[in-house]
């Protein structure tokens, strides 16, 4: 953002689960991809993309939600690492569809040719990170009762 700032040129946002999408549809050629996070703090990151037409196209929400709740729904792959972070705590059907996938160059670069044809560009000085979850720390008082086993 700064450099593109200096040199006056716009700049493209590119969620991070896309590109986790894209590599898994890249590499393995699956249409529809639950693609999942570590979101640590015991939560993963997780949006479901379909491609059709050498277009992704997310549909639902992005997500900061707890492994156990994640659904794979008409997904064919849970796609990223949240498959190794919880592996006791993901539904089976989600450990059973789970591949690796991460935001590759590749997959950065698709994506950005997709949004960049979506006019998706945006002045350096506009562009802004997209927060899931909007709280990303827990104070002592919460871990210390989550820990005793109590929802915070």
């Amino acid at each position: 953002q700064g450099l593109a700032f200096g040199a006056q040129i716009p700049v493209l946002a590119v969620p991070t689960l896309m590109a986790v999408a894209y590599d898994a549809h890249q590499r393995l050629g699956h249409a529809r991809v639950l693609a999942a996070t570590d979101a640590r703090m015991g939560e993963v990151y997780a949006a479901h993309y379909e491609f059709s037409s050498n277009k992704c196209n997310e549909y639902g929400d992005n997500q900061a939600i707890l492994p156990e709740k994640l659904l794979l729904g008409t997904a064919q792959a849970l796609a990223g690492n949240a498959h190794l972070a919880y592996p006791h705590a993901l539904p089976a059907e989600c450990l059973a569809a789970a591949v690796n996938a991460a935001p590759t160059g590749l997959a950065l670069l698709a994506a950005a040719q997709q949004l960049w044809g979506e006019g998706r560009a945006t002045k350096p000085e506009h562009a802004r990170p997209l927060y899931v979850r909007n709280k990303v720390a827990k104070t002592e008082a919460e871990r210390a009762a989550e820990k005793a086993g109590l929802a915070t």
